[in-house]
């Protein structure tokens, strides 16, 4: 975000939103034969294009879809205390605006 103030206004500061990056952050138990969570445990110790995937959000209506790269940080897969469920999270950020489609049938 930037903070700007113009002469030809009254001197009052604007925002103007110059970036964004949508980001996910999924949690909760580990199950280690889940796929989608076996994926991104197995990237947990790799780095720069090893931590790449293609990430995909689907709107709670089924109407929208968004499809992108993202970038895979912050893993957890299996910690937890001995007398507790293992946990499972992640952040997963797209790394440039992700194409929006339609998919109203």
């Amino acid at each position: 975000m930037l903070n700007t103030s113009d002469y030809d206004g009254d001197g009052t500061p604007e925002n103007e939103i110059i970036s964004v990056a949508g980001a996910y952050t999924p949690e909760g138990h580990y199950y280690s034969d889940d796929p989608a969570q076996a994926l991104i445990a197995g990237l947990k110790y790799k780095v720069g294009d090893g931590r790449k995937i293609w990430h995909k959000v689907v709107s709670a209506d089924g109407k929208k879809e968004w499809v992108g790269r993202a970038t895979v940080s912050a893993i957890v897969a299996g910690a937890g205390d001995a007398s507790a469920y293992e946990t499972f999270s992640c952040n997963i950020r797209f790394d440039r605006i992700p194409e929006e489609t339609d998919i109203t049938p």
